[in-house]
């Protein structure tokens, strides 16, 4: 026969879990909305340019983030109310909720790596879009853009590129980046990917939460089986 305090254990573990599943929750909310608002890529998301694919990796990360973010929280406050009733049928759920969960995330972790340089490469096409048009063309329009960039990014053109080409940071930077700025494709690249860490360590959070969400649910609701059935006496007082 088991311990009662090992049912105590279990249930408070849930009821921790729980609560952490609607932390997450509201922590993948901030990630999506850091996401399409921040200032950064909402920059990078209004530059003028036919197959801008930003607009759509930036919409699906939002998008997807609000759900998952409200998946968590629904998950939280049903395994809480499982946990406190002991109820078989919300414990069920619980772990139907986690299981996919648990696939979601399966899918986006292989999403993420393979795809790794994806979002990476196409802000740096925009970039190279931007500069280029700009140094080809006096278009005051794509100028504006690029000095924006170089303001929000706090760089400055392309190092790289030579000495021909200067006349496009002149123009699109001012005195203090020009001195000071990195190389614009290196910092654009070093935010990206920062972000992508951010949510790589949620998605990390959550694929843990899932899996060990998965072993409590259904841990308590064999358990609750057994006491309905008579097999076990699992009563309110030895809890």
């Amino acid at each position: 026969m088991l311990n009662p305090c090992w049912i105590r254990a279990t249930k408070c573990q849930l009821l921790i879990t729980s609560l952490f599943s609607m932390v997450l929750g509201f922590g993948v909310s901030i990630a999506a909305v850091l996401t399409c608002y921040s200032p950064h890529f909402t920059l990078i998301r209004n530059v003028i340019q036919a197959g801008n694919t930003f607009r759509m990796f930036q919409d699906i990360t939002f998008y997807s983030g609000i759900c998952l973010s409200l998946a968590l929280i629904s998950v939280g406050f049903v395994c809480f109310f499982a946990a406190g009733k002991e109820s078989k049928y919300l414990l069920a759920v619980g772990f139907v909720c986690f299981a996919v969960l648990f696939c979601g995330m399966i899918q986006v972790g292989y999403w993420r790596y393979s795809h790794d340089e994806q979002v990476e490469n196409v802000v740096k096409d925009i970039y190279d879009f931007l500069y280029e048009d700009v140094r080809q063309n006096t278009s005051s329009t794509m100028k504006w853009e690029l000095h924006k960039i170089h303001a929000m990014f706090s760089c400055c053109g392309k190092k790289n590129s030579s000495v021909q080409l200067g006349r496009v940071e002149m123009e699109t930077c001012s005195s203090e980046i020009w001195e000071t700025g990195e190389d614009c494709l290196h910092v654009t690249d070093r935010i990206i990917k920062k972000h992508i860490k951010l949510i790589s360590v949620l998605l990390l959070c959550i694929t843990g939460f899932s899996v060990y969400g998965m072993v409590l649910t259904s841990f308590l609701y064999f358990l609750t089986r057994l006491r309905a059935e008579g097999n076990y006496g699992l009563t309110s007082d030895a809890l």
